[in-house]
């Protein structure tokens, strides 16, 4: 006994001996204190993790598509493309992607609409670990089959067919990524199509997105867009292009109506926008009114006008002697050339007669003005020798004479005006007063070196119209080369038509005094006929 317990305490002693220190419990827990449980693992972290994408591609009633392609574009450092098919189950996967990389998914399946959207990115760590097996679910991606026809019918503002009109047609959606709610998830995708209409303005689009599929899921949208056209081929827009939107909801209870453009051609009544005769448009400037001698008269009207509707009459000064024009008309453009050229300084009336193409009420316009020919570099200065004309009235047919109630005019070879109160005075070389004397003095009016506030007063007599001769009434511009002398009392037998008159416009050089020419010179000075001569 003694033996084994002596062994025994041998056999504590050598173990001791061996190295192996006490047991230390001090919290009583039946562990070796010196023994800590691991609170971390370790693992060697990857040098190029990666990882894994997969998702699963449906049809609109969530049944698996085959064979669709499946590509991957990734937007990491190192830009790469993967591709994948789906197999009978619609599944498809990416793997060895770089971890922490992210991009765009593209799925096209004949049959059906393609869809892109951005993929989710690659787990590159779990805590604080790298990984080297990460992945992301895409989850079911649904496409909408393309296999729907449409028809647009388009018709003009005026109910005729719109032929050849351009259509674009944008449709939305393609396709669904499909979430854990009960709808059919986030829309995605569009197609875009291009037709033109027929000769019976109708239109027809095919492989549409499914209209029933993109109804049932609420959230069709079939945008189009439809240019303008030029439907009477004049250069000018008729119709208006626009937009016009349906829904697939629309689209498949309620065929689509008709679709009308708008006008766009002017419903007001015809004027003119612009033209180097302003007076046909009320401009009254002689200047803005003046045209060289081979220059055009130019017209612009707001709408086009009606060719075989055109009527031009250029006239003279007197309103009745008739010039002739060569016309052209493009569209809403009236070009009116001479036939020979336009003399320098005279003045011409002209009246325009238009049927406008668009415009409603009276369409039909009559534009009157009047215009100058005029040289910049050769301004015209009247001629001191003009004639003296006499036009009897039908009471006094029994002698040429100029007598009380006949006009006598006073005719320039070239338009002026008055301006200001200057104001020119006649004088007739004849003893008007029957006393023995020709202008001695103030007691002689009207006659040959009388005072010049005694003779007869000058004023415009500018032509308007001439009875049975006009051909329409001529517009007064305030220049002229005609003046009528208002004469007082005459001798009973009145003046005969060899008696010589003079009309003397006083000097002033002042821009608001006297008597001016259209390129606005001042002319003074007397102006006298050995003769007058009656009006034939």
């Amino acid at each position: 006994m003694t033996r084994r317990i002596l062994a025994a305490c041998a056999c504590v002693a050598f173990v001791a001996a061996c190295g192996t220190p006490p047991l230390k419990d001090e919290n009583h827990d039946g562990i070796d204190d010196s023994i800590v449980a691991p609170n971390s693992v370790t693992k060697v972290a990857p040098s190029n993790p990666i990882g894994t994408m997969s998702g699963v591609i449906t049809n609109m009633k969530f049944e698996p598509v085959a064979d669709a392609q499946v590509v991957l574009a990734l937007g990491t450092t190192a830009a790469a493309t993967f591709k994948a098919t789906t197999d009978a189950d619609g599944a498809f996967v990416f793997k060895g992607l770089p971890a922490g990389s992210s991009g765009q998914i593209t799925v096209s399946k004949m049959g059906f609409g393609t869809v892109r959207f951005a993929s989710g990115t690659i787990p590159s760590t779990a805590g604080n670990v790298p990984i080297n097996d990460g992945n992301v679910n895409l989850g079911s991606i649904a496409l909408v089959a393309m296999n729907s026809t449409q028809k647009f019918t388009f018709l003009t503002a005026t109910g005729h067919a719109a032929k050849g009109v351009k259509v674009y047609l944008e449709a939305t959606p393609t396709g669904f990524i499909y979430s854990t709610s009960t709808t059919y998830g986030t829309a995605i995708g569009r197609a875009s199509f291009e037709a033109t209409t027929d000769d019976s303005g109708l239109v027809t689009f095919s492989g549409l997105p499914s209209i029933p599929e993109t109804a049932r899921a609420s959230s069709g949208a079939y945008n189009l867009v439809y240019s303008p056209i030029d439907e009477d081929n004049d250069g000018r827009i008729d119709m208006l292009g626009g937009t016009k939107s349906f829904t697939g909801t629309s689209l498949l209870t309620t065929p689509p109506m008709p679709i009308v453009m708008d006008d766009a051609r002017l419903t007001s009544n015809l004027t003119i926008l612009a033209t180097n005769v302003e007076s046909l448009a009320s401009g009254t400037a002689p200047l803005r009114n003046g045209l060289s001698a081979a220059e055009s008269i130019n017209v612009v009207f707001n709408q086009p006008v009606l060719d075989s509707s055109l009527q031009i009459t250029v006239v003279a000064e007197d309103c009745k002697t008739t010039i002739t024009t060569v016309k052209t008309l493009r569209g809403n453009v009236l070009s009116i050339a001479p036939g020979t050229s336009w003399a320098n300084g005279a003045k011409y009336n002209i009246a325009i007669r238009a049927t406008s193409t668009d415009g409603t009420g009276t369409s039909a316009r009559t534009f009157t003005g009047y215009f100058f020919g005029f040289d910049e570099m050769s301004p015209k200065i009247p001629g001191t020798s003009p004639s003296f004309v006499v036009k009897k009235n039908a009471a006094n047919m029994n002698t040429s004479n100029l007598q009380a109630g006949d006009d006598l005019f006073i005719v320039l070879d070239t338009p002026v005006r008055a301006v200001g109160s200057v104001t020119p005075r006649a004088f007739f070389n004849i003893d008007l007063n029957n006393n023995g004397n020709i202008g001695m003095n103030a007691l002689d009016p009207g006659e040959f070196g009388a005072p010049f506030s005694t003779g007869f007063t000058v004023s415009s007599a500018e032509p308007t119209f001439e009875p049975m001769l006009s051909t329409f009434t001529c517009v007064t511009s305030g220049y002229t080369s005609r003046y009528r002398v208002n004469y007082g009392t005459l001798p009973l037998a009145g003046i005969p038509l060899s008696t010589a008159v003079k009309v003397t416009i006083p000097h002033d050089d002042s821009a608001t005094q006297g008597v001016q020419t259209i390129w606005g010179s001042t002319i003074n000075g007397d102006y006298a006929a050995a003769t007058m001569t009656l009006l034939q």
